[in-house]
């Protein structure tokens, strides 16, 4: 029923073709619909042009007539939302730069909001990706990064920010302009610290501190975003998102998944992307002189215009696969030294000696690289395969607190985080080194105190991210985190006891072999092999499939949050890791040394 006439609502709805907004607006078709609102196709009667309009539409609002009407409840998040969508409305039009979508009018009409600008004709760089079947050629991406940081530089001098940039909101038009769209997400940002927004993301794309609504906001933040879009250009695959990437998952650089993409563009991507705000570059233009394209002008039109199966996906045609070039061109030093590749340097107007380099490796469908691990052959025999995380659909964007977006938990078991094992297995040596002299002790231990505490570390990671981002509706996933580690500890206890019975049986056996030998005297060396043996084989039966744990048993998620303690992002030891590395080798050198013993049995 309608809070305002007690009539019944109809569900949401476009508005019908036809439909007359301010007196000269004539809708002709929908183009799309987001998480904030819908876009229309209209004529301008009073101009006679065809242009667009994004209506506020946010997904609780319901359409009663020609009313846009939101819940009750959110009635007065809906009013913010409108007022923002005006006032940030009227700052875009200010912009004439050919890499924003020009703003022509705003009006208010029907309990919400209107935006009129120009009607490109293109397709998104997600479109033209996945019409090509695979990634771009670091060319193309470098010419598109210069364009799409040209666009940001002002919009972030304005003080806003535009908190979506991804490929979906990237239009290459058939004129070969390269325009940031969809401002829906726009804030304003003030440097300071501590400020509040929205929590509103698209996975893979988001840094860390737009999830929490709440951080240090400015330009660094849709650094992140570019950098997470030159990493999809690139290797035709979605950045793992940053809270999963936070719990311990690895991001694997562009160079180790194509090693035909240059270090240095690999390099400038992983340090766009870095969690922290201020480890990244702090604006777009720093961001473009670690890409190696400080002081380069963009040509006219953008270099992907120049592809053939670009040019037949923007006319309407399927595109025709094309051979990949037998030899890759990468110019010389760049202005300050910086090495930029020639294809690029020539498309931004550089004029730069090139020479010859080996050819890339074909590059892989994106489908396949979706749908399977990494393959074998752009995967170096060092390093841990990485498991893909399923790609996640884009979620509706929230207004204030109409409607938070809702992504599934982080996988628990997944890729390896950098330097795993240089914290993992020095410890775990330790640790069997202390169960093979007294594995009465340290077993129980293992079992009732330390991996039990693992766990609970997992399921803390875990459950704050639920409460973050509003995924569960329970009371239960209300509670603090810190106030439910109790009850995640007992039950992790009990699952634990469960989980370790093979390896108790086997610790039984051993003990009771040990006893039938006989109390330790010279010439008893096969009593203490047994001890020895039967507590390292305990332990092992334990520490393997903590590795990974699952749902029920969060462990591995546990570890991979306590490695990112003692490394860095960089996968090297910090100074904590050094510690820790040196009392593992003298725990380890200790429980050699130690007299194998049944103690507190008395054996």
């Amino acid at each position: 029923m309608c809070a305002w006439c007690g009539g019944a609502l109809a569900a949401p709805a476009e508005l019908a073709e036809g439909s007359i907004l301010d007196g000269r607006y004539e809708v002709r078709r929908v183009i799309g619909r987001g998480g904030f609102g819908i876009t229309y196709e209209v004529q301008d009667q009073r101009l006679e042009r065809a242009v667009a309009i994004k209506e506020l539409f946010p997904p609780s609002a319901v359409r009663h007539g020609s009313m846009v009407l939101a819940a009750p409840r959110d009635r007065e998040a809906f009013g913010e939302a409108r007022e923002r969508f005006l006032r940030e409305a009227r700052v875009l039009a200010r912009f004439t730069q050919s890499g924003i979508v020009h703003v022509y009018e705003v009006f208010e009409a029907h309990n919400t909001a209107y935006l009129v600008m120009e009607l490109l004709s293109g397709r998104t760089l997600s479109d033209l990706q996945r019409a090509r079947g695979g990634p771009f050629t670091a060319d193309e991406v470098l010419d598109v990064a210069a364009r799409v940081a040209a666009a940001l530089e002002p919009i972030h001098e304005a003080g806003l920010l535009h908190r979506d940039v991804n490929p979906a909101n990237v239009m290459l038009t058939e004129q070969g302009r390269v325009v940031l769209i969809d401002f829906g997400l726009a804030r304003r940002f003030d440097g300071e610290t501590g400020e509040s927004m929205t929590r509103a993301v698209t996975p893979g794309y988001a840094p860390p501190e737009q999830y929490a609504g709440t951080g240090d906001f400015g330009p660094a933040c849709d650094v992140y975003g570019m950098a997470a879009t030159l990493y999809r250009l690139l290797t035709g695959r979605t950045p793992v998102g940053a809270f999963d990437r936070q719990a311990g998952t690895r991001l694997p650089p562009p160079i180790e998944l194509d090693p035909g993409i240059p270090r240095l563009v690999s390099d400038a991507v992983l340090d766009g992307l870095e969690l922290k705000p201020n480890h990244r570059p702090a604006t777009a233009a720093a961001f473009l002189d670690r890409l190696g394209l400080r002081d380069v002008e963009p040509s006219r039109h953008a270099l992907l215009l120049d592809a053939p199966d670009v040019q037949a996906t923007l006319a309407g045609r399927a595109p025709t696969p094309s051979a990949p070039s037998p030899v890759a061109r990468v110019a010389g030093p760049g202005p300050g030294g910086v090495p930029v590749l020639g294809g690029a340097a020539k498309a931004l107007g550089g004029a730069l000696p090139e020479v010859d380099v080996a050819p890339p490796p074909d590059p892989a469908p994106v489908a396949a690289v979706r749908a399977a691990p990494v393959p074998a052959a752009r995967v170096r025999p060092s390093t841990v395969p990485y498991a893909p995380v399923p790609p996640v659909p884009r979620q509706p964007a929230s207004v204030g607190t109409l409607a938070p977006p809702v992504r599934p938990e982080p996988p628990v078991v997944g890729p390896l985080p950098r330097g795993r094992g240089l914290v993992t297995v020095p410890v775990a040596v330790a640790v069997a080194s202390l169960a093979s002299a007294a594995p009465v002790v340290v077993i129980p231990l293992l079992v009732l105190v330390a991996l039990p505490a693992l766990a609970t570390v997992g399921d803390i990671v875990v459950h704050r991210y639920r409460s973050d981002i509003g995924a569960d509706v329970k009371a239960w996933h209300r509670v603090d985190a810190r106030a439910a580690a109790p009850a995640f500890f007992l039950r992790n206890v009990l699952t634990s006891i469960l989980r370790a019975i093979p390896a108790l049986l086997l610790g039984a056996v051993a003990i009771g072999v040990a006893a039938l030998i006989g109390s330790p005297e010279p010439g008893s060396g096969w009593r203490d092999l047994v001890i020895r043996l039967g507590g390292v084989g305990a332990v092992l039966c334990l520490l393997l499939p903590a590795r990974h744990g699952g749902r029920a048993f969060r462990s591995g998620t546990g570890i991979n949050r306590v490695v990112t303690e003692f490394v860095d992002d960089r996968g090297h030891l910090g100074t904590r890791g050094w510690v820790l590395l040196v009392v593992s080798v003298a725990l380890t050198a200790f429980g050699l040394w130690l007299h194998p013993e049944l103690w507190p049995l008395g054996y």
